[in-house]
């Protein structure tokens, strides 16, 4: 299991700051200052639900419907943007020169492809678990597999579960409202709107009760993050 072995607010720092040349610092803080504003007084973000009072990594599990979904989560965890490392798709994020000059200054994203080889999966496995080593505290996955257009949930995958029963992390599951209006797909200029993010309870999974089947057993732990995430849904 991965341990954290940093806790306080400047030992968390040490994450943002370590080996990240000046002006790509400073670029970071005022990237996530930007973010900060826009979201609380543009979209009026509002976070409902208790944040895990945690000092271990965790993995969150959220639904996905707008590239604003991971900028969202980041502000409700309250973590420094470079403290968390986003699973974000391969053949998106890093095959588009604009992404990566915009966000990579600014946060950490581990590639993950859509449709992995074994290597590929165990290499995002390996680049999630030295992240953590490193002092990363939060991991952000979207099980769907990429933006839904659907008012509920599409079918969560299983490779998030693989990945929380491999590192031996808890799973904070997340929903986002809201951020379909604002960035919807297709739309590149946001719009005034509301976005809301509900958090739910760590879930926790006992590794040494894990039958040997791991594709059955992470078939139902992938099951049961979806059904926590959509009753968060369902919630007032």
């Amino acid at each position: 299991m991965i341990q954290d072995r940093l806790t306080g607010k400047a030992q968390l720092a040490r994450l943002s700051n370590a080996r990240r040349p000046p002006t790509q610092l400073l670029y970071g803080i005022a990237f996530e200052h930007f973010c900060k504003f826009f979201l609380t007084h543009y979209c009026h973000l509002e976070v409902r639900g208790t944040l895990p009072a945690t000092t271990s990594p965790f993995l969150v599990c959220s639904n996905h419907r707008s590239h604003l979904d991971s900028l969202a989560i980041l502000i409700a965890t309250g973590l420094p943007f470079t403290s968390c490392g986003l699973l974000a798709a391969q053949d998106y994020f890093f095959r588009n020169p604009i992404w990566l000059r915009l966000l990579t200054p600014a946060m950490h994203l581990i590639p993950v492809s859509r449709r992995p080889r074994p290597h590929e999966f165990q290499s995002m496995v390996d680049s999630c678990a030295d992240f953590l080593r490193d002092g990363g505290r939060a991991l952000i996955a979207y099980p769907e597999g990429t933006r839904s257009n659907a008012a509920g949930l599409s079918t969560f995958k299983r490779g998030a579960a693989v990945l929380a029963l491999r590192l031996g992390l808890p799973v904070l599951p997340i929903f986002v409202s809201g951020t379909d209006h604002v960035l919807p797909k297709q739309r590149i200029i946001p719009r005034p709107g509301r976005i809301l993010v509900r958090v739910g309870s760590l879930l926790h999974f006992n590794q040494a009760a894990q039958p040997a089947n791991l594709r059955s057993y992470s078939l139902q732990v992938a099951k049961e993050i979806e059904t926590r995430v959509g009753s968060l849904n369902s919630q007032s």
